[in-house]
């Protein structure tokens, strides 16, 4: 972020500081405080933004705005796959295993076997075995006339 600056770090974290003390001490003097430095880093950062992008299309007048805006937003960093990854010592550099081994951490094959799962897993059966019948309509016609013409 081109207009991002240390002033408006320091603004933020005053902001954060100030929102919090406000929260744990709800004064009216706290309150206005919170306000009057919100809406100074509100300020401060619109007018970061506006001189940026004034200073963006000043310094590309005589070239390609657009293919320069293009350039920004192609160039951004993309979420790249780690080439290697390290397992228990074992360094893993095929993208089919190191993306088996991602896929056997966060989806696991079998869950856990403790009591809480197993109760939460019944219960959750005991409402798929029982099967809606098709007399039992939820939404009636004049639900559905009611919620057109509302």
């Amino acid at each position: 972020m081109p207009w991002w600056s240390v002033n408006l770090w320091s603004l933020r974290k005053k902001l954060k500081d100030s929102f919090k003390l406000s929260r744990e001490n709800p004064s009216q003097s706290n309150r206005d405080s919170y306000t009057r430095l919100k809406a100074e880093y509100q300020r401060s950062l619109r007018s970061a933004k506006k001189e940026s992008w004034k200073s963006f299309c000043t310094k590309n007048l005589n070239g390609d705005i657009f293919g320069e805006l293009k350039k920004l937003t192609i160039s951004a960093p993309s979420n790249a796959h780690p080439t290697e990854l390290i397992i228990d010592g074992v360094s893993l550099t095929d993208q089919k295993d190191i993306l088996a081994a991602f896929s056997s951490h966060f989806f696991p094959s079998n869950p856990p076997d403790d009591a809480s799962h197993k109760a939460a897993l019944n219960s959750s059966l005991s409402f798929c075995d029982a099967p809606l019948s098709p007399e039992e309509n939820f939404v009636t016609l004049s639900d559905v006339k009611q919620a057109f013409d509302s």
